[in-house]
C-alpha cells in the first residue's frame, strides 16, 4: 500500500520500506533481493508446505506488526535513524532504524490486537522487562489513537515537529520526544488532507480530497492561500 526508500545514511542502508493493508511495516535489502534472484531457479520446495510459515520473506530484514488498519504515510529524520508511519487506525508509530541491525533483538515485532481508544488494555498485554519501553525491547513507540485517520506525515521545525494530514481536515502536530498526543492542531481543510508536502521549515503544501493544494504556515499557523486545484 506504501513503498518508501530509505537514505543512504539509515542504519539500513538505502533499503526500502513497504507498508500493507494489514498495517505490517517490513524493511527490505535490496541486494538479499538480487542475490535470491540467481537462487530461485535451483532452489526446492519444502516437503511440508507449512515449513517456513512464520518465517520472513526473503529480503525482509525486518518486520512490525504493531496498527491495525492500513499504512499511509512514511518519513525519515534527517540522520535516517528514526521512521514515522502513519495510520488508518488513527495512530503514529516511530520506529527505531538502529534496532534493526542490533544483536539479539527479534527480527518480527506484534503487538496484542486489542482497542486501540483503550492504550491501558493495550499495554497490559505487552509484555516488558522491568524498567523497560516497547522502544527499547522492541524498537518502537506509538501514539494514542487520535480518533482521526492519520493520512500523510512531515517534519518540519528543523525536525523538532511532525506535522499529520488526517481524514477530518486537521493538521496534527506531535513534538519530538513526545509521541503519546499531538501537541497543537490546526483544523481548517473542508475535506481529508491526504498529501503533504515541505517547502521549508515554516510552510507545507497540502494536497486534499476536494482537488485543492493550498499553502500552510506552522506555528504561528496560517492558512496562506490556495495554489490551485483540479476540477
Amino acid at each position: 500500500n506504501r513503498l518508501y526508500q530509505l537514505p543512504h545514511s539509515s542504519p539500513c542502508g538505502d533499503a526500502l520500506v513497504s507498508g500493507d493493508d494489514a498495517g505490517n511495516i517490513r524493511i527490505w535489502d535490496t541486494a538479499l533481493l538480487h542475490n535470491e534472484g540467481g537462487k530461485q531457479a535451483n532452489s526446492k520446495k519444502p516437503a511440508n508446505p507449512f515449513d517456513g510459515l512464520m518465517q520472513l520473506p526473503t529480503g525482509c530484514i525486518q518486520h512490525w506488526k504493531i496498527h491495525q488498519d492500513y499504512i499511509t504515510d512514511f518519513e525519515v529524520d534527517a540522520d535516517g535513524k528514526t521512521l514515522f508511519a502513519t495510520c488508518a487506525d488513527g495512530t503514529l508509530s516511530v520506529l527505531d532504524l538502529r534496532f534493526v541491525r542490533r544483536k539479539n533483538t527479534p527480527r518480527a515485532v506484534s503487538r496484542p490486537e486489542v482497542d486501540l481508544r483503550n492504550p491501558d488494555a493495550a499495554e497490559a498485554q505487552i509484555k516488558l522487562p522491568k524498567g523497560k519501553t516497547t522502544w527499547d525491547v522492541h524498537g518502537y513507540v506509538q501514539s494514542d489513537n487520535q480518533e482521526d485517520e492519520l493520512l500523510s506525515c512531515s517534519l518540519v521545525k528543523s525536525g523538532t515537529k511532525l506535522l499529520c494530514g488526517s481524514q477530518e481536515g486537521i493538521l496534527s502536530i506531535f513534538t519530538h520526544g513526545r509521541w503519546g498526543d499531538i501537541s497543537d492542531r490546526f483544523p481548517g481543510h473542508p475535506s481529508s488532507i491526504d498529501a503533504l508536502l515541505r517547502i521549508d521549515d515554516d510552510t507545507v503544501l497540502t494536497g486534499s480530497s476536494d482537488g485543492l493544494v493550498r499553502a500552510v504556515q506552522l506555528l504561528p499557523n496560517q492558512l496562506l492561500g490556495v495554489l490551485g486545484g483540479h476540477d
